[in-house]
């Protein structure tokens, strides 16, 4: 009998097939992983330096002796007070300002938790206080900055960068305002305050970025992916900063010898200084993560007086921002002129001036440059004819001589509701409108 032997077909891989498959897949997927971590770190960066930007552009929308104090940085997202300015309390309110708080601290120092400090602008003296300016230096203070936008939206998330680090807010101690709507930080009412920033920002080089010594206003920063410098969004610092102690003798606004020792990058790495104990913050030209020297993967937004010069809101008894403007032009106006007449007036108008309601000045001129006080052109209160008299004219603010016999009483001379005197008649009656 024939045995017959029926082959069966095969199922499944043989092992080098299946070694060949994960090969393959292991290609896919290490390219994948690499694209896929490249679109993270894409996605972060673009995060970063939009709410960089978005932070920095609220804040140039006020007014240069107002700007808010920072926040601590040791107080996490969900905090109470998590981007209150520091010195307010959300349950208590202001009791003593930011002032205080800044003021109890150490020269170049820090609350104990290190979330806000205080650096000192050695021989900068931009109010002429014979007192070295400080920059204030802690978290971006969202909550004042909903306070004065109470129809607008903010998203805690906002405050953070790509990486959940908190971003660094520093500012001119002299152009902050005391949360609790008190005076500004050592400002009169006429003080130039656009001029007082006190912040350098310089790039990798050591070049002022765009023309900027000494005068720039805040910063707005992120410490990057390395997060040196930062605090996380729980409050806890990320990593420290590329610092040593530095000492520095110099000769004071008093002229007299100091020594003062402080925390300073000493080149450990560009982007230290945007954490240590000096006015110098650094804004690269681009990222270098090597790690040398040139390291800075940090994300730096500035302001400075040339680009909120001329106009700012003004501010109402409580501190919070108005929707009025002033000019903070220091010299003259002139519209439709080649060049105003600086000599003279404040606003030179070649044209017709239109007030559609009140328009306020101690005195009006033509254009000969004759000028007349107000009160003589329209008059005091109550000026009158004697009985059996009536008004015939105006001129100066004078009537005396422009009082005349009518014939009738000057009881008799008014209008009919909804309308007023637009002139007088030769016959002393009045014509309205």
């Amino acid at each position: 009998m024939e045995n017959i032997t029926h082959n069966q077909p095969k199922n499944g891989f043989t092992l080098l097939e299946m070694v060949i498959v994960i090969l393959i897949s292991g290609i896919i997927m290490t390219t994948s992983a690499g694209y896929f971590s490249q679109y993270l770190e894409k996605q972060r960066f673009d995060i970063t330096h939009e709410n960089v930007k978005y932070a920095a552009a609220i804040l140039s929308t006020y007014s240069t002796d107002i700007y808010p104090c920072p926040s601590d940085r040791s107080l996490g997202v969900g905090d109470p007070n998590y981007g209150q300015p520091v010195g307010f309390d959300n349950a208590t309110g202001p009791a003593t300002g930011c002032k205080a708080a800044f003021d109890a601290l150490p020269m170049n120092g820090c609350s104990s938790t290190g979330g806000y400090c205080k650096i000192r602008a050695i021989n900068v003296d931009k109010n002429d206080d014979n007192i070295d300016d400080y920059i204030y230096v802690g978290g971006y203070p969202l909550r004042f900055i909903e306070l004065n936008n109470p129809n607008e939206a903010f998203d805690d998330a906002k405050t953070l960068d790509g990486y959940g680090n908190q971003l660094t807010y520093a500012v001119s101690q002299n152009m902050t305002r005391y949360h609790n709507g008190a005076t500004p930080d050592d400002q009169s009412a006429d003080s130039p305050q656009e001029t007082w920033g006190v912040i350098t920002i310089e790039d990798e080089f050591g070049n002022p970025t765009g023309g900027i010594e000494g005068d720039a206003f805040y910063t707005i920063t992120s410490h990057g992916k390395d997060g040196a410098g930062a605090f996380s969004a729980s409050g806890q610092p990320v990593a420290p900063c590329s610092t040593s102690s530095k000492s520095t003798t110099f000769v004071n606004l008093l002229g007299l010898t100091e020594t003062v020792v402080r925390q300073d990058d000493n080149g450990a790495a560009v982007d230290a200084d945007n954490c240590d104990e000096d006015d110098i913050f650094r804004q690269a030209l681009g990222n270098y993560d090597a790690n040398s020297p040139a390291h800075f993967d940090d994300a730096i937004e500035y302001n400075v007086s040339s680009s909120i010069l001329l106009w700012q809101h003004t501010v109402d008894s409580t501190g919070k921002i108005t929707e009025n403007m002033r000019n903070l032009n220091s010299g003259s106006i002139g519209i439709d002129e080649i060049e105003p007449d600086h000599d003279n007036y404040k606003l030179d108008v070649n044209g017709t001036l239109r007030a559609e309601s009140y328009a306020r000045a101690k005195q009006l001129c033509d254009t000969t440059g004759a000028c007349k006080d107000i009160n003589n052109i329209v008059g005091s209160t109550g000026i009158s004819c004697p009985s059996g008299k009536a008004v015939t004219k105006i001129i100066n603010g004078e009537i005396s001589s422009y009082c005349e016999n009518v014939g009738v009483s000057p009881n008799t001379h008014t209008c009919n509701p909804g309308k007023f005197i637009t002139s007088f008649n030769a016959d002393g009656s009045v014509s309205c409108n």
